[in-house]
Formats: C-alpha cells, sequence, structure tokens
C-alpha cells in the first residue's frame, strides 16, 4: 500500500467519522432542547441508519428524514440536522420548504407538535398507523 492509498483511506475514515460526530451533536442538541430527554433516547438509539443524502426527495420526505435523524425540533433544527446529512439546498428554500410541509404532515396527523411561543417542535406520531403512512412516503430503508 503506497503513502498517497493510506491517506486517502484515512482521509475517508475521518470524513465518515465526522458525518457520525454532526448526527450525535445534531441529537445532543435536540436532547438539551427536550425537559424530558431521558425517555427519548432509547427511541432516538433505535431510528434507523441514514445513507447519502438524495438531493431529489421531497419537502414531505425531508420533514421525515429530519425527525428521524433529531427526534425532536423546531424547524431550524431539521433545517441544520439536513444541511448536516449533505442537503444542498439553499438554507431560507429549505426552511420555507420545510414549514410548509411539517405543516401539511402535521394536519394529516404524521406528526406531532408542541407550541412554544409562535413556533411548533416538531416529532413523528408514534400511532401504528401514522407510521404506515410515513413509511409509504419515505421507507424505513431510505
Amino acid at each position: 500500500m503506497t503513502d498517497q492509498q493510506i491517506i486517502k483511506e484515512l482521509q475517508e475514515k475521518e470524513h465518515s467519522l465526522m458525518k457520525q460526530l454532526n448526527k450525535v451533536r445534531v441529537a445532543l442538541a435536540a436532547f438539551i432542547d427536550e425537559p424530558n430527554s431521558a425517555t427519548q433516547e432509547v427511541d432516538l438509539l433505535s431510528q434507523p441508519k441514514t445513507k447519502e443524502f438524495d438531493q431529489f426527495l421531497s419537502y414531505d420526505q425531508r420533514v421525515i428524514l429530519a425527525l428521524r435523524i433529531i427526534n425532536v425540533g423546531y424547524i431550524d433544527h431539521m433545517v441544520d440536522a439536513l444541511i448536516k446529512a449533505g442537503d444542498e439546498t439553499p438554507k431560507d428554500k429549505l426552511f420555507s420548504g420545510l414549514t410548509g410541509a411539517a405543516s401539511r404532515l402535521y394536519r394529516k396527523h404524521l406528526l406531532k407538535a408542541d407550541t412554544r411561543g409562535k413556533k411548533y417542535k416538531y416529532s413523528l406520531n408514534d400511532t401504528e398507523e401514522a407510521e404506515k403512512e410515513r413509511a409509504d412516503i419515505l421507507p424505513l430503508d431510505s
């Protein structure tokens, strides 16, 4: 193995570890913002791992993906999680698209929301029916 191959392999490993670290940081931020975080730890750990980010996901799919990553959060948290996951959409466009999609999914009872002032703090609705509908929108292996 040449020095260049070793360097390339180590850089790829570093990139992979940085992605994992970012996901942990997003999850940690969700716990810090949530007063009852101890009960959500098991849910977060049982979430499926996501593959490389697909730029062609709809905003509904992006909301579901973001909440699978962070478990609970405001639209700002979802934007940050998606950008860290590899979404290249401009932040303001992403924020706007996620806001509309989260509202739509909330009205369809696929999401739960707690209000804090004028903001909604979203989480996945854990009913069996909602999980099935979400799986139709974004399968768990995505």
